[in-house]
């Protein structure tokens, strides 16, 4: 019988055989604070207890990356609905603009 370690271990090494698929992807320029919002959502981890985030980054005027560190990062926790995305994806940019997201220490 194996340990919980020994159980994890293999566990995690059968996900890593897994490719990794983006099955979703919003990316909204915020012309007025010049950053760009990144939602992703993998079919795997892609951090600890996660495989869905938001995050926001430097922009140019014309919306491309400029510096990919982040702004802000939000998880989303395992699996989230493409739906459940799109909602957040959208809550984060309303509060990019509304300035309930405050990005001030950043920028």
């Amino acid at each position: 019988m194996e340990s919980d370690d020994e159980e994890l271990s293999r566990l995690w090494s059968e996900l890593a055989k897994k490719p990794i698929t983006r099955i979703f992807d919003k990316k909204t320029y915020v012309p007025e604070r010049k950053v760009t919002v990144s939602t992703v959502g993998y079919n795997r981890l892609m951090g600890a207890h996660r495989t869905a985030e938001t995050t926001v980054f430097a922009a140019s005027d014309d919306g491309e990356v400029v510096d990919w560190a982040a702004l802000y990062i939000e998880g989303h926790g395992m699996y989230p609905s493409g739906e459940r995305l799109e909602v957040e994806h959208m809550r984060v940019v309303a509060g990019i603009r509304d300035g309930s997201i405050a990005l001030d220490n950043f920028i």
